[in-house]
């Protein structure tokens, strides 16, 4: 659950630092007090995006960090994975944002990305905004809510579909382009023989023409080469140096029994001694073999001066050459073996398109068995947020490819497009809930999607932001005792104008806004009993002194 809340220089905000227990907690306060602020921190929280308009004016930082408790197993694994401790379950998220854009996310002190702080939110929290009850009238967000109601089932699936499908498209692009390169081959086929033929007489190496030059040079400067190695040989021999370093090693080897230094330094003598020893018979050995021969030195100018012709007709250095002399040869045995190499290509297509299409309905499969689940559950909550007689469908519409040419019938998630049917009073048709659910249904609906997701993913806690907009009465009351009834297996913190949900709450955050050294700041506290008599009175009567409201607010938060 989520244990603590610290807010720092975060909009109006200049710190607030909440705690918060199991069950329900609502938060409370006017319009533009600020409690929409901390569902924002707290969806940061969740892997939300930041900006720097999010810095509080005349701060160069804003500073968000929740505690969260007894971490599940599935979150646990999560954490395990990237390398993160968790010690006796507690969590500690923290993100930081700077005007200098350094922002940071750290989770148990330990740095990670924006994409893994949502996998580990994926496992944690849940933040319903008022957004989120838009995505309803969106028929394009239907696949993604089913995928998440059991996400530990689809996954597997949707990974191995996303796999099939970027081979399929490899496998029909290679296709495509063999077929379209036919004619461009056959146009250019005898320039493409004709530049082979002339590489290929070449015979280039990408290490020749830097091993050319060495060569060259090495001859051009012959004399000069001689008379040096000469002369290094005549210092060896005449300063005997090799000899003084060995008598040097054998002085201090008599040293050694009196100190690992010595030990050391004898080796150190020793190996230069050897090292020197090697350059000296390398230098022996070259002198043997220096010669200079004029057909070779004109030898290699030839064939510098001709590979310099080449990549100067080609407009390509050596490595380049040697990559378009592989490329001609593949296009002229394409040419050579067309039939053969589209057949090939042609079986690669369809045997990619008969995986991707297993795949398909493999995930449609797996969809169509979390769809008959979500319908079976809603039924039940419907019940309880009185909508008795509801019925609510989810359609599969999209078709599966029937040929390999058909490919823009799969889509990034599959070949499934979703509709959510509703019909609210008995003897009515289903119809598309984007056309057909009022402000009010819309948020039982969204709010009955919630309580069946929370259960499905174990969350630890779950945030609504209004989702009781539209809503009064008797309604009220429903709606406030299922939040009340998701609390108790999964922490509930919820943004209420109304009486009836605020006095379901096992507590009350009243957020308020105020002026404190000529700015405003947004602040927030926990209402006791009779503070919250008056805040509910208020919200029923407009007043806080009003003698009904108070015995109308005493009564919901007694009867609650």
């Amino acid at each position: 659950m989520l244990a603590k809340l610290v807010v720092k220089n975060f909009a109006i905000i200049d710190r607030i630092e909440l705690s918060f227990a199991p069950g329900m907690t609502v938060l409370t306060g006017e319009t533009g007090a600020g409690k929409s602020l901390l569902i924002d921190a707290v969806s940061l929280i969740a892997g939300d995006r930041a900006n720097q308009e999010m810095i509080r004016s005349g701060c160069d930082r804003a500073e968000i960090e929740a505690v969260f408790t007894d971490a599940g197993d599935r979150l646990a694994a999560v954490l395990d994975r990237l390398g993160i401790d968790h010690p006796e379950g507690v969590m500690r998220i923290r993100r930081e944002l700077s005007l200098k854009g350094s922002n940071v996310i750290r989770v148990n002190d330990v740095s990670v990305t924006l994409q893994q702080l949502k996998e580990i939110a994926a496992k944690t929290i849940d933040v319903h905004t008022q957004f989120d009850s838009q995505r309803l009238f969106d028929p394009g967000n239907y696949v993604d809510l089913v995928d998440r109601f059991k996400p530990d089932a689809t996954f597997p699936y949707r990974t191995a579909y996303a796999a099939a499908l970027a081979a399929y498209a490899d496998a029909d692009a290679a296709w495509k382009n063999l077929v379209r390169e036919k004619d461009e081959l056959e146009e250019r086929l005898d320039l493409y023989r004709h530049q082979l033929a002339e590489l290929d007489a070449f015979g280039l190496d990408v290490k020749e023409e830097d091993a050319l030059r060495e060569e060259r040079a090495m001859l051009a400067n012959f004399d000069r080469i001689d008379a040096a190695l000469r002369e290094a040989k005549r210092l060896f021999a005449e300063t005997g140096i090799l000899e003084n370093l060995y008598d040097a090693g054998s002085e201090l080897e008599r040293l050694a029994p009196f100190s690992a230094d010595f030990t050391r330094q004898k080796e150190r003598v020793r190996d230069a001694y050897y090292e020197l020893d090697d350059v000296r018979s390398d230098i022996d050995r070259r002198l043997r073999e220096l010669d200079f021969d004029a057909g070779r030195y004109a030898e290699v100018e030839a064939r510098l001066a001709a590979i310099g012709d080449l990549v100067r007709k080609y407009r390509r250095p050596v490595a380049q050459l040697i990559e378009l002399r592989t490329t001609l040869a593949a296009a002229v045995d394409r040419s050579d073996h067309y039939d053969t190499y589209l057949e090939q290509a042609s079986s690669a297509r369809v045997a990619a398109y008969a995986s991707l299409l297993r795949t398909a309905r493999e995930l449609t499969a797996v969809r169509k068995t979390i769809a008959h689940r979500i319908e079976t559950e809603l039924a039940g909550v419907f019940a309880d947020l009185c909508l008795p007689g509801t019925r609510f469908r989810i359609a599969f519409a999209g078709e599966l490819p029937e040929t390999p040419a058909a490919s823009d019938l799969f889509l990034d998630n599959g070949v499934d497009r979703l509709d959510f049917l509703i019909s609210t009073n008995v003897g009515e048709p289903l119809k598309p809930l984007a056309k057909t659910a009022s402000g009010g249904e819309t948020s039982r609906v969204m709010l009955a999607f919630k309580t069946i997701f929370a259960k499905s993913q174990e969350l630890a806690a779950i945030v609504f932001d209004e989702i009781d907009t539209g809503i009064s009465g008797i309604v009220a009351k429903q709606i406030a005792r299922k939040i009340k009834a998701v609390s108790a297996s999964c922490q509930v913190i919820a943004i209420s104008h109304v009486p009836q949900v605020v006095a379901a709450a096992d507590r009350q955050i009243h957020v308020v806004k105020r002026e404190n050294g000529g700015r405003t700041v947004a602040d927030a506290s926990e209402l006791g009993f009779e503070d919250r008599i008056r805040a509910i009175a208020e919200m029923l009567s407009g007043t806080k002194d009003s003698p009904a409201g108070i015995a109308s607010a005493k009564e919901l938060l007694l009867n609650a």
